[in-house]
């Protein structure tokens, strides 16, 4: 039987023709579409902004809220105005001229510590069973000296060490973009260093040409040897996992990058019905992949997934190879 359009007949295997044409289009533009490979949605939550502390948590700029990159867990420190904030050991930690305020990023701990007295107060360290602060008293006529601080989980003191004279005065080692090095770092005479346990006050010294402090807190000696270099690196005084090379000491920064996936291969895929914009997780273009309909930043990564931002809000995604 004959279709008629708009008083035009048209033979009926014309129309179907058409549409199975276009059906088939359609089927060809989902099949040849990309998609993501090696990773799924595990959550997301709305960007509150800011930027990215210590490699794991979002931080706005406004107000202490703070979005867990991994656990997608949002809290916030209204009671506090001002100060440094860092993120380390899994806690937001904000440092004032007298104390030092932490939340954990689960939302299960709030504590504040509050120094002796009047003073000068610089965060040194933190994990998530201590962290260390440098104390120096101001307006004292006995020219009192400056004291490391062992702060314990729950933001009590747990130990106090009078500062030894060989560090008095020196800066410590700090760990860029919004980190905190899990040793505190002290340097302590030409090429040595003073490292103390944050959760006894232990103090060590050790020797290397140069040292610095990863985001993620991990600590990095660097000491020639010869032609080569011996590398220590590691979260404890007693973990420092060393490794020499016949390679010259590479370059070492206290301004360390996030380690985040390469997006130097990055593009706009176009077909026909719908854009998508693909981006490798790995240098290799048949490696795991992360397509979306909206082009994103990527915020953090680990070993169980990736977390970006996309569009106006934050998305989670899990590694499945």
């Amino acid at each position: 039987m004959p279709l008629t359009v708009r008083g035009r007949t048209i033979p009926i295997r014309y129309a179907v023709a058409a549409v199975v044409l276009v059906v088939a289009l359609v089927v060809a533009g989902v099949m040849t579409a990309p998609h993501s490979v090696g990773v799924e949605g595990s959550w997301e939550a709305p960007d509150p902004g800011g930027e990215v502390l210590g490699g794991r948590a979002l931080v706005a700029d406004g107000s202490n809220k703070a979005l867990d990159l991994v656990s997608g867990t949002t809290i916030t420190i209204g009671s506090v105005s001002g100060g440094d904030r860092r993120v380390a050991g899994g806690r937001l930690l904000i440092l004032g001229a007298d104390r030092l305020d932490a939340a954990a990023l689960d939302a299960t701990q709030r504590w504040t510590w509050k120094a002796p007295g009047e003073g000068t107060l610089t965060l040194l360290a933190s994990t998530r069973t201590a962290s260390v602060v440098r104390f120096c008293p101001t307006g004292s006529t006995t020219g009192e000296p400056c004291t490391l601080r062992g702060i314990g989980p729950t933001g009590g003191s747990i130990w106090t060490l009078t500062e030894p004279a060989s560090t008095a005065g020196q800066d410590g080692i700090a760990a860029g973009l919004g980190g905190v090095p899990s040793i505190a770092v002290l340097p302590a005479g030409e090429r040595t260093w003073a490292l103390v346990d944050p959760a006894t006050g232990r103090l060590v010294v050790r020797a290397a040409e140069r040292v610095f402090a990863e985001t993620d807190g991990t600590v990095r000696l660097l000491q020639p040897e010869g032609q080569g270099c011996t590398l220590s690196r590691g979260t404890s005084i007693d973990a420092l996992r060393a490794e020499v090379t016949d390679q010259p000491c590479p370059p070492a920064s206290n301004d360390p990058v996030l380690p985040i996936p390469d997006t130097g291969r990055s593009f706009v895929w176009w077909h026909p019905w719908s854009r998508a914009h693909v981006t490798y997780l790995t240098p290799s273009a048949t490696g795991p992949r992360l397509v979306t309909r909206d082009p994103v930043t990527l915020l953090a990564t680990d070993a169980e997934g990736i977390t970006v931002r996309e569009g106006d809000k934050v998305v989670r995604y899990k590694r499945t190879t």
